[in-house]
C-alpha cells in the first residue's frame, strides 16, 4: 500500500498548535501562511502519495531487504554478522569500489554497513551478497 501524504496533517497540525504561543511574530506568521496553504493542498489533492513528490532518482531506490540489527550471512565470504546502517545506494569511493567490490555488485541497489561476529571489525556490503543468518533465522 502506499504512502498517503495526509501523514504529514498530524505533525503540520501539531507545528501550528505549537506556534499559537508566537503569534504576532514575523516567524509565526509565515509558518502559519505556509500552513494553510499546505492544508488547502492536501484538500485539493487527497489522492496524493509521496512517489509524487519523489525526484526520478530517488524514484529508483530498491526498498532495502534487511533492517538494522538484523543477523546476516555473507554469502561469498561466509562470515555472520549484524546491519548496523542501511545506505540507499552505494556511497563509498569509485577508488574502493573498483579495489574491494571484486564481485561489482550494483552500485543503484542498498548496501549495508555490517559489524562482523567475533570481532571482525565493520564491512561495506552489497545487498546481492547477503541472506538472513539462517543459524538464528531471524
Amino acid at each position: 500500500m502506499k504512502n498517503r501524504l495526509p501523514v504529514l496533517v498530524g505533525p503540520a497540525i501539531a507545528l501550528k498548535n505549537y506556534l499559537v504561543d508566537f503569534k504576532g511574530n514575523e516567524s509565526f506568521q509565515k509558518t502559519n501562511s505556509f500552513l494553510k496553504l499546505f492544508f488547502g493542498y492536501i484538500r485539493k489533492n487527497e489522492n496524493l502519495t509521496f512517489e509524487n513528490f519523489m525526484s526520478e532518482s530517488q524514484k529508483k531506490y530498491s526498498k532495502p531487504r534487511f533492517c538494522i540489527g538484523q543477523l546476516i550471512c555473507h554469502k561469498l565470504f561466509d562470515y555472520h554478522g549484524v546491519i548496523l546502517g542501511v545506505d540507499p545506494d552505494f556511497r563509498s569511493t569509485e577508488e574502493w569500489y573498483q579495489k574491494v567490490a571484486t564481485s561489482r555488485p550494483p552500485k543503484d541497489k542498498p548496501w549495508y554497513h555490517v559489524q562482523v561476529h567475533g570481532g571482525g571489525g565493520t564491512r561495506y556490503v552489497a545487498e546481492q551478497n547477503l541472506e538472513l543468518d539462517p543459524v538464528i533465522g531471524n
